[in-house]
């Protein structure tokens, strides 16, 4: 099949369909690119002229698809300088695009850099259709994203030096205690917590939010809507704020987020749109890319069909969680884990000896630990990697952290624990009556190595098993469940001697 369609494209036959045909090939799997000789290539290539517009915008797309083996066979500085000088020439604004994608996976030199430099400014200085934009758009964000990438300039954040509305994100398991961490004047919304602040001290202090949002006041009587969405944020204090923010002496990136409760109020040409826009309105200080943005633009859809406005500082970097060097795919985030022990505060106690006997890369161990200073701390677990990585983890937040890769049940110590904090893991590969016998050894297991006035802290979606074995144990009783969220609560089990 592969060489029939490169026959066809050798002798002119069917171009456009033999190239999009050998894409699809290609991404399922069917053929690989390592396949490609040097004459393969070539006779590919040769295709980039054809009278077709679609056929040279297919044959852009499978050199993209084609880049890593037009390396291995040392054909980047043919096969770059012939795209190049394609999309120079090519006056059919929807095949542009498509050359910028090919270029964008080659390395790029001095003198070809400056060719991209002039067709940026080109677009930037000329007055285009209405009916162009949506093409010059998108191959204005190509040029930048490759020229940005050689010259990723990142500006200098100034601190936090006066009173701003933030959003604190949070679960709502959790929106109380945030609260009440912020202050006074703050208060619980849909979203987490709205409070201001002076400064960095929160952000660098509380453990309990998820990211930070700025609130950016809009111009009296300039709400933002989707028919002037672009003039609203220009008009905004936005660029007031970044230049508080930010020392701005070339243009700062940013990314778009536009959020409704409603799917259908939102898609991408929307987002596309208005990206583009800012961009175009902000006369130079802003500049829109998909990736890596210094800072987000968040917009939340409100019932009266405005839109209310954030901002989202990608730097400076969060410092909360750095001892978060590993983690495996199963792994609880810290900010979850630091959530979760902020319910727990109450019942913690100084100076105790404490085991996770499922920790995995240690997450809920170590919150709990910076939360409550303790005395000996123990982790267990039977997946090698979880170990290896936590103990990285343990190192990096400099706790003193005895990594034990073992069955749980098997484990023996010569002294007693103060308390247990884990969260279960997931069972779906065991039949009912395993799950069960697995949840009552673990009550065996922790009656036999816990003290009689012991604290057991448990995250599980098994409400019913875990009940039934506090019901089972004399010694044992329910202090407090949270609900996490659905299928997942919080249970602190105390026992009594």
């Amino acid at each position: 099949m592969r060489e029939n369609l490169l026959l066809n494209i050798k002798n002119e036959i069917d171009v456009r369909q033999s190239l999009s045909e050998l894409r699809s090939m290609i991404k399922e799997g069917v053929v690989s690119t390592a396949s490609f000789s040097c004459d393969d290539i070539n006779e590919i290539i040769g295709t980039i002229t054809d009278d077709d517009a679609k056929a040279r915008k297919n044959c852009a797309l499978l050199l993209m698809d084609l880049s890593d083996q037009v390396k291995m066979l040392n054909l980047s500085d043919a096969v770059l300088n012939r795209i190049i000088s394609c999309y120079q020439s090519e006056d059919t604004l929807f095949v542009r695009a498509n050359y910028l994608k090919a270029i964008s996976k080659f390395e790029l030199r001095e003198e070809q850099l400056s060719t991209l430099k002039e067709a940026l400014d080109n677009i930037n200085s000329s007055n285009w259709q209405e009916a162009d934009l949506k093409h010059v758009r998108e191959e204005k964000r190509l040029l930048e994203e490759i020229l940005s990438e050689e010259n990723d300039v990142k500006h200098r954040f100034l601190g936090i030096n006066r009173a701003y509305e933030v959003l604190l994100t949070a679960d709502e398991f959790i929106r109380e205690s945030l609260q009440k961490e912020c202050g006074s004047d703050s208060r619980i919304t849909p979203k987490g917590v709205r409070t201001s602040i002076k400064n960095d001290k929160l952000l660098r202090e509380c453990r309990l939010y998820r990211e930070c949002l700025f609130l950016v006041p809009l111009k009296k009587d300039y709400p933002i809507r989707n028919d002037n969405f672009s003039d609203a944020v220009v008009k905004s204090a936005l660029i007031p704020m970044l230049k508080d923010l930010y020392e701005l002496n070339t243009a700062i990136s940013f990314r778009v987020i536009i959020a409704s409760s409603k799917k259908t109020d939102v898609n991408a040409n929307l987002v596309k749109r208005v990206g583009f826009e800012i961009e175009e309105k902000s006369s130079g200080i802003l500049k829109n890319v998909r990736q890596n943005p210094e800072i987000e633009l968040r917009f939340f859809k409100k019932k009266d069909e405005g839109y209310t406005m954030y901002l989202k500082l990608n730097n400076p970097e969060d410092m909360r969680f750095i001892y978060r060097r590993e983690a495996v795919a199963t792994s609880l985030s810290p900010v979850n884990a630091a959530a979760v022990v902020g319910l727990c505060k109450p019942y913690l106690k100084d100076k105790v000896q404490t085991i996770d006997p499922f920790a995995g890369t240690g997450a809920l161990l170590i919150e709990r630990c910076i939360s409550s200073e303790a005395r000996q701390i123990y982790a267990i677990d039977t997946f090698g990697e979880a170990v290896a990585k936590g103990r990285i983890n343990a190192d990096a937040a400099r706790l003193n952290i005895n990594y034990i890769n073992r069955n749980f049940f098997d484990f023996k110590h010569d002294y007693l624990f103060d308390e247990i904090i884990t969260e279960f893991p997931q069972l779906y590969d065991l039949e009912k009556n395993e799950v069960d016998n697995f949840y009552q050894k673990f009550f065996d297991k922790a009656m036999e190595i816990t003290s009689s006035d012991a604290t057991l802290i448990i995250l599980s979606g098994e409400g019913g098993r875990i009940k039934k074995n506090i019901r089972i144990n004399e010694g044992l009783h329910l202090e407090r469940e949270f609900e996490i969220r659905k299928n997942l609560l919080l249970y602190i089990i105390g026992r009594r001697a």
